[in-house]
């Protein structure tokens, strides 16, 4: 069973200001739930209907309606299982990032779109990225859409919120790392040199990345459109761009350390 005073407390957990001040977010599904029970994340409270509590691996769950399972959730169409659980207290280690060997961070410039922030932490967990930086303004990843459109690579990527001038200029004196900025008037990524250590900046996706963080980077990068200056379209969606950059990054730095 769940009482109402406990529904009314997970409820408040799609809210930030609530994530933030008791520390916990929620998880939802089979796939996400079983991807967070294999994770080091620590779990508060699960609920889980009837059916599926013989199939989990977790020996606290609370059985619950189906109808109570809808009243958690943040979803239409609620599967299965929800997770209370505690956000990470981690804080960045530049020295940590810097003693990885052929080095990628992410550092993600006022993105704003749940959908798309779940996409590119999916991306970094895909290609071994294993740290992100976020600029204050950007959308929480505990929020449900991100943590639900991460599909648990949430679970497996250090994602951290910080003045991201600030946080560039660090890594920039702690190591020799080059930044690299993707705009729409940078060079083309397949004429730029790739380096073996890189932060690669993602900006907001109306509005780009601010000028003001821009400017810090080694390089300004772009993905040509083809024919190359013929296409109608503006720029590509942040995710994509994301998922192509980054794997031309990896493509390359795996050349160097042959």
């Amino acid at each position: 069973m769940v009482s109402s005073s406990e529904i009314k407390f997970i409820k408040s957990l799609g809210i930030k200001k609530y994530r933030q001040e008791y520390g916990l977010f929620v998880v939802e599904g089979e796939k996400v739930v079983g991807e967070l029970l294999e994770s080091d994340f620590t779990v508060r409270d699960l609920f889980c209907i009837e059916e599926y509590a013989g199939l989990i691996k977790y020996d606290k769950c609370r059985v619950i309606t189906d109808k109570q399972l809808e009243r958690l959730s943040f979803f239409k169409t609620p599967n299965k299982v929800l997770a209370v659980v505690e956000i990470p207290k981690n804080k960045y280690n530049i020295e940590q990032f810097l003693s990885q060997d052929k080095l990628l961070l992410l550092g993600l410039d006022n993105i704003n779109d749940p959908g798309n922030m779940g996409t590119i932490i999916r991306i970094a967990n895909w290609f071994g990225i294993e740290n992100i930086v976020c600029s204050p303004e950007s959308v929480d990843c505990y929020s449900p859409k991100v943590v639900q459109s991460s599909m648990g690579s949430l679970f497996r990527v250090n994602i951290y919120y910080d003045d991201l001038a600030r946080a560039i200029n660090n890594i920039k004196k702690s190591g020799e790392v080059y930044i690299y900025s993707s705009n729409i008037d940078g060079i083309s990524i397949y004429e730029t040199p790739i380096q073996n250590r890189a932060m690669l900046l993602l900006g907001n996706e109306s509005h780009g990345i601010r000028n003001e963080i821009s400017a810090l980077a080694d390089y300004k990068i772009k993905l040509p459109s083809f024919p190359a200056g013929n296409s109608s379209m503006e720029s590509l969606n942040v995710g994509v761009a994301a998922g192509v950059l980054c794997a031309e990054f990896r493509k390359r730095q795996l050349a160097i350390s042959n």
